[in-house]
């Protein structure tokens, strides 16, 4: 057992503690395992303890209630780590096609819009057999993905670059 099985285990009961065990979070686990009397150190016997309570919930929502700052602060550094993540993916793939002044970025872009724009024509246009209907929405659903990911590439995303100049400004003050 590891630790998204703990967290998964304590998400039956109480979601918002469960999201803040991630790795890092001994002291939570700590918390966990003292009111469960299980050994911190051994999430099986945690998880085992949550299971055979007959409180647990109540238990769980008691450490929410006294931890609730420290789960949330967990929780926001989570969400930030994650936003910063996907910042530094788009910025690696803008580098990485000015390291190597490769065309196929440029080259699955066309392939990609084009298939998106001659998609959502033939939905537009043209009566479609209802046996075709499911494929067709799994089809415009794909492309729809990948379209919006071209436009990511090439434009970046106002919220994650929002989000990064917050966080600098933070740090800066």
């Amino acid at each position: 057992m590891n630790i998204s099985d703990l967290a998964k285990t304590v998400g039956k009961f109480v979601p918002a503690v469960a999201n803040a065990i991630v790795p890092g979070s001994g002291s939570l686990i700590s918390l966990i395992a003292a009111e469960f009397g299980a050994d911190e150190h051994d999430t099986k016997d945690i998880i085992d303890k949550i299971n055979l309570s007959s409180d647990a919930r109540v238990k769980l929502e008691e450490i929410y209630a006294n931890c609730k700052v420290q789960i949330q602060q967990i929780n926001a550094n989570a969400a930030v780590a994650e936003i910063n993540a996907n910042v530094q993916n788009t910025i690696d793939a803008r580098k990485m096609k000015v390291d190597t002044n490769s065309v196929m970025p440029e080259v699955l872009t066309c392939i990609i819009m084009i298939g998106f724009i001659a998609l959502m024509w033939t939905m537009i246009h043209t009566e479609l057999p209802s046996t075709n209907k499911d494929i067709l929405n799994i089809m415009i659903g794909s492309i729809s993905a990948a379209a919006g990911a071209c436009v990511q590439f090439w434009v970046g995303s106002s919220k994650s670059s929002s989000v990064k100049d917050s966080i600098i400004a933070g740090n800066s003050k």
